[in-house]
């Protein structure tokens, strides 16, 4: 894993930055600072049956912006892709695909592409497609409360994703 805590890193260029086998936790854990993800860098999951966590994992002080690039091919129970925990995620372009939010059971996972759950989740551009969930938000699942903006979305494409219980693409759910 590696954990942002202050100032600003930027991921850009190309190429393809792969997890390795039997990797457990997120690849990429901002709990404070700013990630910028541009160019055309692939954040290769590698999805296999030891690898757990989220490809970026966002605290409650991270900001992460993709601008540009893919996040792909990943498995976690929660956000196969993505995984904002009270942070801010602002998609402008890039791609999120082929990513699955499944537990040990194969069920129950949520947000196979991103889930938000109490953060800010902004999406102007980009793609989320072909992710899955076990459970609910096979391309985003935003969960939110009283205290947070949730999901605002004014541009971008959200296809082709698909889930066992609720919201293929996108599900809403609050705590009043």
């Amino acid at each position: 894993t590696v954990t942002i805590s202050s100032g600003t890193v930027t991921i850009s260029g190309g190429g393809t930055i792969k997890r390795g086998s039997n990797c457990t936790g997120a690849m990429i854990q901002v709990n404070g600072g700013t990630l910028v993800i541009e160019g055309s860098v692939t954040l290769d999951g590698n999805a296999g049956e030891d690898v757990t966590g989220s490809v970026i994992q966002v605290g409650p002080n991270g900001v992460v912006e993709m601008k540009s690039g893919t996040i792909c091919n990943n498995k976690a129970s929660h956000g196969g892709g993505v995984n904002n925990e009270g942070g801010q995620f602002t998609m402008s372009g890039g791609t999120i695909r082929d990513n699955q939010a499944v537990t040990d059971r194969g069920s129950e996972g949520t947000g196979g592409g991103i889930r938000n759950r109490n953060g800010v989740l902004i999406m102007t551009g980009g793609t989320i497609i072909g992710n899955y969930a076990g459970a609910s938000g096979g391309g985003v699942m935003n969960y939110v409360d009283k205290t947070n903006t949730g999901f605002t979305m004014t541009g971008g494409t959200i296809t082709g994703n698909s889930s066992e219980e609720r919201g293929g693409g996108v599900y809403n759910r609050s705590k009043d």
